[in-house]
């Protein structure tokens, strides 16, 4: 069979001509070699074929998909969650020395974790929207200090690199771009997270009577179970909080508590400052709530 050369002769000239494998030009490109020496012609073209090759790889390579399947990402995850559940319940078997419960302890490696999702992995600072956009009223201040201190010393944009995604992705025998690299680093922090989750599960009866320990906490029916019973539990006997609100139901201004008004107001209006936004105004919103409080006890009377 005759080698292919991809030469072409027109007029005295020889060319060089070859389809684009990638489908990136409907038609033959063709590229002058300026010798008329048949034998020069053929050198040329064959250097010029290796080159073509290489590019084409090259050119597919960078085409490829640009996510994981459904099917890749829920692996990646369970790989990654597997992986994290043997380190955030190792304190059960050879105890880390941590002051902290472990729940505390894995709320706040769950938090770092998600915040590390929302950041590159180079990223040289994490902005303070972002950590606030994991936490809720249930944060302490000793515990948003430790999340703070978990995400300067223990987990960094660099704890998930881009080479612990390749590792992932060849463990997988799948093949990976820039695109497909953060999906996969994604992937794997979202397992990081779970772990944590899960690991404060471990002590819950059903997952003490499963007679499974740890495994148990790989068993997304089980997991499922554990954490209805938790909401119902919430929903019968509320937190503290719940249990205010109740109270003040029916009446907008009966909220019993023995906090001083500026104990609530300036925490409230810094975190709606941040959940909305706005712009500093020297002052005048503490102004308005603190005439407000004054007034209101005015304008009300409860009935006699």
């Amino acid at each position: 069979m005759r080698k292919q050369t991809y030469l072409i002769r027109k007029g005295a000239r020889y060319h060089f001509r070859r389809r684009c494998e990638s489908k990136l030009s409907i038609r033959p490109i063709s590229i002058t070699l300026g010798t008329a020496d048949p034998g020069e012609a053929r050198r040329l073209a064959s250097r010029l074929a290796v080159i073509w090759d290489e590019t084409e790889m090259d050119m597919q390579s960078n085409f490829q998909r640009g996510t994981l399947t459904i099917e890749e990402r829920e692996a990646i995850f369970k790989n990654a969650l597997k992986e994290e559940l043997a380190h955030a319940t190792a304190h059960k078997d050879s105890p880390i020395g941590s002051t902290l419960t472990p729940p505390s302890l894995h709320k706040i490696m769950a938090a770092a974790y998600r915040i590390l999702r929302q950041v590159p992995h180079d990223a040289i600072g994490i902005e303070a929207e972002i950590v606030e956009s994991v936490i809720d009223d249930s944060w302490s201040d000793a515990d948003f200090m430790r999340l703070i201190k978990t995400l300067e010393i223990m987990v960094t944009p660099m704890s998930v690199s881009l080479s612990d995604a390749i590792d992932a992705l060849d463990e997988l025998g799948i093949s990976h771009n820039q695109t497909i690299l953060g999906d996969a680093r994604y992937q794997k922090l979202r397992g990081f997270a779970e772990a944590h989750d899960r690991a404060a599960l471990l002590d819950h009866p059903v997952i003490k009577t499963s007679g499974r320990g740890v495994m148990a906490l790989l068993d997304d029916d089980i997991v499922s179970l554990v954490l209805q019973q938790l909401s119902e539990k919430e929903t019968i006997d509320p937190s503290p909080g719940q249990a205010a609100a109740k109270i003040g139901c029916g009446n907008e201004y009966l909220n019993p508590s023995s906090l001083k008004f500026s104990e609530i107001i300036k925490p409230t209006l810094q975190a709606l400052f941040i959940q909305k936004k706005w712009k500093p105004d020297r002052g005048q919103r503490d102004a308005i709530a603190e005439r407000f409080a004054w007034v209101m006890p005015l304008l009300w009377r409860p009935d006699p």
